[in-house]
């Protein structure tokens, strides 16, 4: 993954705390709504994130792995 990607998907992981939907985050974010996706889609299969279906909106949650690496000291 490129830098560029790895900063988006941080900023995305960063975002799940307050569990917004994929175009919430992504325009805090400052990505795309199908980038946001992508980057989801991996933080998902690595079990940092989850998806919470609620009705036709999908919101973002952090898993306890995911609060757990955004709590490391830089």
């Amino acid at each position: 993954m490129e830098r560029v990607d790895r900063l988006h998907a941080a900023a995305l992981l960063r975002q799940a705390r307050r569990r917004p939907s994929v175009s919430e985050a992504a325009g805090r974010a400052h990505v795309t709504v199908s980038t946001a996706t992508s980057h989801c889609d991996r933080l998902a299969r690595s079990g940092l994130l989850r998806r919470l279906r609620h009705g036709r909106e999908v919101r973002l949650c952090l898993t306890d792995d995911g609060a757990a690496l955004l709590d490391l000291p830089a």
